[in-house]
C-alpha cells in the first residue's frame, strides 16, 4: 500500500510539474505548481518529516503562490505585445543560465 501511495504522490508532484513548465498561461502553470506543491508535501509526510510538510503547504503553497498570482494578474502577462518574442529570448536567456552553471559544476 505504502509503495502505491508513493507512486501516486510521485506522479501528482512530477505530472504538474511538466505542465508548469509546458504551459503557455501563467495562472494555469500557477495552479499546476501548487498542485505539485501538494503532492510534495505528501511525500514529506510519508518520510515523516511533518513539520516541512507543513512548510511546504503554509510557505509555498500558499504564500508564493499566491504572490505569483498576484504578480501575474498585476502585469497582465498575457498582453505581451510580440508573445513568440519573449518566449523566444527568455527559453534563450534559461538555456544560456543552464550551459553556464552547468560547465562551472563540472570544471
Amino acid at each position: 500500500m505504502r509503495d502505491i501511495l508513493f507512486h501516486f504522490f510521485a506522479a501528482l508532484t512530477i505530472v504538474p510539474a511538466f505542465f508548469v513548465a509546458t504551459s503557455r498561461k501563467p495562472v494555469n502553470a500557477a495552479m499546476n505548481m501548487m498542485v505539485s506543491f501538494v503532492g510534495l508535501s505528501a511525500l514529506f509526510v510519508m518520510l515523516e518529516t511533518y513539520f516541512l510538510a507543513i512548510l511546504q503547504i503554509l510557505v509555498y503553497a500558499g504564500a508564493i503562490v499566491v504572490l505569483f498570482l498576484f504578480i501575474i494578474m498585476l502585469i497582465d502577462a498575457g498582453s505581451s505585445p510580440h508573445p513568440k518574442l519573449v518566449r523566444f529570448l527568455a527559453s534563450l536567456a534559461a538555456f544560456a543560465l543552464m550551459v553556464f552553471a552547468g560547465y562551472h559544476l563540472v570544471f
